[in-house]
């Protein structure tokens, strides 16, 4: 219960509360439920003063000495607490949302179940602190400096966390989603069972740090250190990892799936039983990593990806642990290379949802005029689950796939712009094999499954397939595609 005594005497002001407490230095006031809410208490003595469940909302406390304070379940919210010393102070679920924290100190201070949503931390400081199911949701802590805090189960989504240094912190089942975490130092903190999914990661160090069955899904790596860091069975599908550092990491079962690992350096790092379906790997590096087990379906190598003395017994060509090769038996020396090549002569183009159908067919068709790109395949056209669709094509291995890639795009908008012209143009030329007034969207779709039946001994191999669901014919594709609001079929592979 509030002392009636000290309340009044703190609303003198500062100065007088200040001198009472030189001159009583062993008392603890006791505040505890009062209203000290839009004071000003700048600079203010609470060192060990009880102050659960005060309501400090909109004060100013910046400066002010809060050591030792009981502050469970006090009401901080919107307060100025910037260069507040709360060093082993109580805020066990205070609610500080949307204050001002710049510098703040909190070095072994108790925040467990603290409300820190939108709070402003820039360059706080609290080392072996406790913030155990914290929520700092939207809240800035750029530049702080949280070694060896407790972060376990903290919301972290869409904060700020850039340059901060949580080395050695526990942050085991923390939730970052979408987190901004640019230049952050993460080395050898525990971050098992963590979301990262979507954060920005890029140029942090994760060097040592422990990070089992954690989600990076989609976050951006980009040149971030991940060296000799535990990665068992975390989940790094459609990650960017280019050019990060993963040398003598333990990747093993990890999932990434559509990931980006260009110039990235995997150098002595442990693959074993990694999903890479559909990575971009140029120019990676697995100078002696571990490959046995790994799934390799429809990765993207270069010329330039670097497999140098690797360990590699067997792998699949299929998620699921399908297709394995060699079928029995290990690889001898040198096949896991030649698997390598023989994926480095694929291309995806990602066409949109609205993809226009006859643009497309005249592109397929004047990539197999270009004798430059042949010999040119189709592979692979797959409808995917977010509306867009994949077209694989192979060609020879020394092929530049850059070029064409911005050739195909070339000639498509070229083509689009002519049979979609603005409504002020008009068509000032037709296409060689395509005329736009003699037929529309519909029978574009049709020709163009017409065109690749017909040239599929030029075009396709005999492994290639046309993703679709329930194996529709030409014509009920056609028809799907045309109401593209409605199409909501499932995919499964048939042969064209």
């Amino acid at each position: 219960m509030v002392n009636t005594n000290h309340l009044r005497l703190i609303k003198r002001g500062v100065n007088q509360w200040n001198q009472w407490r030189k001159q009583h230095p062993r008392i603890k006031p006791d505040l505890s439920g009062a209203d000290l809410s839009e004071l000003d208490l700048r600079a203010i003595n609470l060192i060990n003063a009880n102050l659960s469940r005060a309501n400090l909302s909109l004060s100013d406390l910046s400066g002010a000495f809060l050591a030792g304070c009981n502050l469970s379940h006090a009401f901080l919210s919107e307060a100025n607490l910037s260069q507040v010393n709360f060093s082993r102070a109580d805020l066990t679920k205070a609610d500080l949302s949307f204050a001002r924290l710049q510098a703040a100190t909190l070095i072994e201070a108790s925040l467990y179940q603290a409300i820190l949503i939108e709070a402003m931390m820039v360059q706080a400081i609290f080392p072996y602190a406790d913030l155990r199911q914290v929520n700092l949701s939207k809240a800035d802590l750029s530049e702080v400096n949280g070694i060896k805090a407790n972060l376990t189960q903290v919301k972290f989504d869409s904060a700020q966390l850039q340059q901060a240094n949580l080395s050695r912190a526990f942050m085991s089942e923390a939730s970052l989603k979408g987190a901004h975490l640019r230049g952050a130092n993460l080395s050898k903190a525990d971050l098992s069972f963590a979301n990262f999914s979507s954060a920005m990661l890029r140029e942090a160090n994760l060097g040592k740090s422990i990070a089992i069955e954690t989600n990076f899904r989609g976050a951006d790596l980009r040149t971030a250190t991940l060296k000799g860091g535990q990665y068992s069975k975390a989940n790094f599908s459609r990650a960017n990892c280019s050019d990060a550092d993963l040398s003598f990491a333990n990747l093993s079962a990890v999932d990434a799936s559509e990931a980006d690992f260009q110039q990235a350096i995997l150098k002595e790092a442990n693959l074993q039983d990694a999903n890479l379906t559909r990575c971009r790997l140029f120019a990676t590096e697995f100078t002696a990593s571990r490959l046995t087990g790994v799934c390799l379906e429809d990765i993207q190598p270069n010329a330039s990806t670097l497999l140098k003395d690797v360990i590699c017994d067997y792998a699949f060509l299929k998620e699921n642990q399908q297709e394995r090769r060699p079928e029995t038996g290990i690889f001898g020396k040198g096949d896991i290379n030649a698997l390598f090549a023989s994926a480095q002569a694929t291309v995806d183009l990602g066409l949109p949802k609205d993809v226009h159908w006859a643009a497309l067919t005249y592109c397929l068709q004047w990539l197999q005029a270009q004798p430059g790109y042949q010999p040119i395949k189709i592979q692979r056209l797959e409808h995917k689950n977010d509306g867009t669709i994949l077209l694989r094509l192979t060609t020879a291995s020394e092929v530049d796939k850059a070029q064409l890639q911005q050739d195909v795009w070339r000639v498509y908008e070229e083509t689009y712009t002519m049979l979609e012209p603005a409504p002020e143009q008009t068509v000032s030329k037709l296409l060689p094999t395509i005329d736009p007034q003699q037929y529309g969207h519909q029978e574009s779709i049709n020709r163009l499954f017409d065109f690749l039946t017909l040239t599929m001994e030029a075009l396709t191999p005999d492994s290639a397939v046309l993703v679709h669901h329930e194996k529709p014919s030409s014509r009920d594709v056609a028809s799907a595609t045309q109401n593209h609001d409605n199409d909501k079929s499932r995919l499964q592979d048939i042969p064209i």
